[in-house]
């Protein structure tokens, strides 16, 4: 009965902690229990920490979630120019393949989109078109227009994308209208701008087409036949000895053009003097006052003789502007060569001199009007009855 131990002990109770809680987990990923088991699924897990000693210490009650991923694939098409926005809010404008992720709150991926992107791009071209008065042109779209202008058209894809934009330069090739009145004379033809020759009097519409075949130059020809002249010659006389020169008269018309020119003191009136040193023939070419012209021929015949029954000189002049004997010379001689000429005075004095025989003696010496009065003149020449000389007195008279 004696005390043979004695003990003293120390006695502590050990509690059990129960926790619950809720957990989630990404796709793929692992979640560890307090115990350090590891789970990887969904579910409702009751967990137990224990005590060295064996009791059960933490008895946790988890509810583990599973946030998995939405995996979406998307094709989309955008028009040129403009902009997609994926689902995480980035903004794409190339033509692609697009990986885009939103995430949970955790961070966990909830949604990963696919895109297949296609831009619709556009073709931009410019051209340059002519078309004729009064016809049409069909934009590339199909609208048609027919007045000269630039035009910007537009042909799109069905998803309503521009697909080509043509701009169009047109004109549009209006044709020159022009009135012209011509006039030929009777015989003759007349050619038409188109190359078309006609002869008869009227009205004649003519169009000369560009190389694209549109009207280029509509010409209205109002053709009109004009009679020729009706040509009369004659002559004074012929030429001899005594009448050096002659005139040659024409009729008919408004101008005159007379060949040979030689011999002639103006070959464009119609009477000119002729001093041929041959016989000539004179042509005359008469034109009308709407142009018209007709040719014919007159001969002057030319007789050689004695010298000595020819080539007269008056014996007065007067020299008073009344277009009649108011110069002293020898035009009348015709055609002469080798001249001299010289009028003087009584006191012997060189008045007037000259080798020219178109030239004369207007009856003034140094500008100042010689008085009435006798004054001597020596002429010698070459004619064409041969050598000439002549002297005298010629009596001046005002």
């Amino acid at each position: 009965g004696c005390d043979s131990v004695i003990n003293t002990v120390t006695l502590s109770i050990q509690n059990i902690t129960r926790v619950a809680s809720i957990a989630s987990i990404c796709g793929g990923n692992n979640y560890i229990l307090p115990s350090g088991s590891v789970v990887n699924t969904p579910g409702v897990f009751v967990d137990t920490v224990r005590y060295l000693t064996g009791c059960d210490s933490l008895i946790s009650t988890i509810t583990i979630t599973l946030k998995a991923a939405t995996r979406t694939p998307v094709a989309a098409v955008i028009c040129e120019g403009t902009l997609y926005t994926l689902p995480s809010g980035s903004l794409v404008s190339v033509s692609g393949m697009y990986s885009d992720t939103l995430r949970y709150a955790g961070g966990c991926d909830s949604v990963i989109t696919t895109l297949n992107l296609l831009v619709k791009s556009v073709t931009r071209t410019a051209t340059s078109a002519a078309i004729c008065s009064g016809a049409s042109y069909a934009l590339p779209s199909g609208n048609v227009v027919s007045v000269t202008g630039i035009y910007r058209d537009t042909i799109r894809y069905r998803a309503g994308c521009d697909s080509l934009i043509t701009t169009v330069s047109l004109q549009v090739k209006q044709p020159l209208n022009t009135t012209v009145n011509p006039s030929i004379c009777i015989g003759e033809t007349f050619t038409l701008p188109s190359g078309i020759v006609v002869s008869t009097a009227g009205n004649y519409t003519d169009i000369i087409k560009d190389r694209f075949g549109c009207d280029s130059i509509i010409t209205t020809i109002r053709l009109t036949i004009n009679p020729m002249p009706s040509v009369t010659l004659s002559k004074s006389n012929d030429i001899n000895c005594i009448m050096g020169s002659a005139t040659l008269i024409a009729s008919g018309g408004r101008t005159y053009a007379w060949s040979p020119q030689a011999g002639l003191n103006n070959p464009a009136t119609n009477n000119p003097i002729a001093s041929p040193t041959i016989t000539t023939i004179y042509k005359v070419a008469v034109t009308t006052a709407r142009g018209c012209t007709k040719s014919d021929s007159i001969q002057l015949v030319v007789t050689k003789g004695d010298t000595e029954g020819g080539y007269l000189l008056p014996s007065a002049f007067t020299p008073n502007a009344d277009g009649k004997n108011d110069c002293f010379g020898v035009k009348a001689w015709g055609a002469v060569s080798d001249l001299e000429m010289y009028v003087y005075d009584r006191w012997g004095n060189t008045l007037f001199a000259t080798t020219n025989a178109l030239k004369c003696w207007d009856g003034t010496y140094n500008g100042n009007k010689m008085g009435t009065g006798a004054y001597v003149y020596y002429i010698k020449a070459i004619t064409i009855c041969g050598p000439v000389m002549r002297k005298g007195s010629i009596v001046l008279i005002r």
